[in-house]
């Protein structure tokens, strides 16, 4: 679920920007304790109303997809990207852990363990942020 912060990373690349350390830890940090979160949340709601939670988690996920293809048809900066250029790192957070809330209700759903999902999300945010920011300017 942290492909979009690897497509964030080739952006910034792309665009020549210095290395978003900064931008790229407040993101993590946000992916993780959503991840964390929502991994608990997905637990209890699966107990209660399974339906429910696998729909909240799919409609998260068709949501980003639909705003990402938006940009792409219209030849625009996705709206990650314009976030990430501007270097707002809070703004850009919120929507990049929703795929992260999403992924953590299933997780909770399936009954794995928050906290590891949690540093998972985490990890996978921060490495795949700066593996696409440092590729992209390798390519560049």
């Amino acid at each position: 679920s942290s492909l979009d912060n690897f497509v964030v990373g080739i952006s910034l690349g792309v665009h020549g920007s210095a290395p978003p350390h900064r931008l790229n830890v407040i993101v993590a940090i946000a992916n993780g304790f959503g991840a964390f979160a929502s991994a608990g949340f997905g637990s209890v709601l699966g107990e209660i109303a399974p339906v429910i939670a696998s729909f909240g988690a799919a409609t998260i996920f068709f949501w980003l997809c639909y705003s990402e293809l938006c940009g792409y048809f219209k030849s625009q900066p996705s709206p990650l990207s314009s976030l990430a250029l501007k270097g707002v790192a809070w703004r850009l957070a919120l929507p990049m852990t929703l795929n992260n809330l999403a992924g953590g209700v299933a997780g909770g759903l399936a009954e794995l363990n928050a906290f590891h999902l949690g540093l998972a999300a985490f990890l996978a945010s921060f490495i795949l942020m700066f593996f696409g920011h440092y590729n992209a300017q390798q390519c560049a």
